[in-house]
This record gives C-alpha cells, sequence and structure tokens, in this order.
C-alpha cells in the first residue's frame, strides 16, 4: 500500500534553475555558492527532470530581501500574499517529507523561509497541493539581488520557458519594490 503524499513545490528564486534545486534533493556543493546541501532521505525526483513545469501562481508576490553572503551580499527572493499579483515560477513534485526537509535546508531562522503558503493561497494542480516557502513578514527586510544569484534565477527562468522579454519585464518590475 502506497501512503506517500505528494505536494509541488512551487519554486521562483535560485530553485527555478533544477540543477541548483536538485542538490537539495540529492546533496553535495553546489558549485555557485560552495554551499553545502545534506539532501532530502529520500534523493529520488518524483517529477520529470526533462520537462519544465512551469506555473504562474496569483495571488502572491515576489521581492527580494535579506543579506545573504552565500550570494555576494545580495538579497535573495522571497514571496508574500498580495490580491491581484503573480509570481512566475515552476512546479516541482515532491514528497511532503522531502518538501519539509528542502524547507529544514532552506530555513536557518524565520527570517528565512521558515514559513509555509499553501493550498488555501496557491491551489492544487491535478488534485495535489501546491506549497511553497517564504521568510516571516515581520522579518521583511528588502534588499536588491547580488549578479551572481540574478544570473542563477534568469537561468532558471529560462530553463523553465520563460521568454526573455518576460524575465527582463518581471525581474524590472520587482527588484526594490
Amino acid at each position: 500500500m502506497n501512503n506517500i503524499e505528494f505536494v509541488y513545490y512551487l519554486a521562483y528564486g535560485s530553485n527555478l534553475q533544477l540543477d541548483r534545486f536538485m542538490y537539495y534533493i540529492k546533496g553535495g556543493s553546489y558549485p555557485v555558492t560552495g554551499k553545502y546541501q545534506d539532501g532530502c532521505s529520500d534523493k529520488k525526483p518524483h517529477f520529470n527532470t526533462n520537462t519544465p513545469d512551469k506555473h504562474i501562481a496569483n495571488n502572491i508576490r515576489l521581492y527580494f530581501g535579506n543579506i545573504s553572503s552565500s550570494w555576494g551580499n545580495g538579497g535573495v527572493a522571497f514571496v508574500e500574499e498580495s490580491s491581484g499579483s503573480k509570481v512566475l515560477g515552476r512546479l516541482y513534485k515532491v514528497t511532503k517529507d522531502q518538501f519539509y526537509e528542502i524547507q529544514k535546508q532552506e530555513s536557518k531562522s524565520p527570517h528565512w523561509y521558515g514559513r509555509i503558503i499553501d493550498e488555501k493561497v496557491l491551489g492544487k494542480k491535478d488534485g495535489i497541493p501546491i506549497w511553497t516557502i517564504t521568510q516571516e513578514k515581520q522579518y521583511k527586510s528588502k534588499n536588491a539581488p547580488s549578479e551572481k544569484y540574478l544570473n542563477v534565477v534568469i537561468n532558471g527562468f529560462e530553463e523553465t520557458g520563460y521568454s526573455e522579454k518576460e524575465i527582463l519585464i518581471y525581474l524590472k518590475e520587482h527588484i526594490n519594490k
């Protein structure tokens, strides 16, 4: 009997890039930052690694905040609920256990990715809830991303199938807003 529960993890920042995201699943040192990730207990991807699952989430907004030494002291991507806004993203089908392990690897404190936004805001796809992680609202501090971080995000958008025009308009709209 298969009791595995799945969710779709909505990626909207550096995790848009498959190679970057897979370090949270499989573990190892991500070459761009040199940061080591433990990976998940279940190291199997439960999504098609050859076909990106492009997704636009409504009623949330992207912003960049905090200071990340791993990313050249620039800000990193976060989201917050915002009526009428949208986030360009990518979905990864993961087990709930993998989701919580990914969150643990991302979250050193609520200043980072300690809060889950679930299907009440993000909805479902094919009957499976869509979840993402972000920082607690009270810790929000805006900071533009570094070039190093932005390059990974842009690469992830391109890999996911967004056009150059879509990416540039979207990022210009959200950096330092």
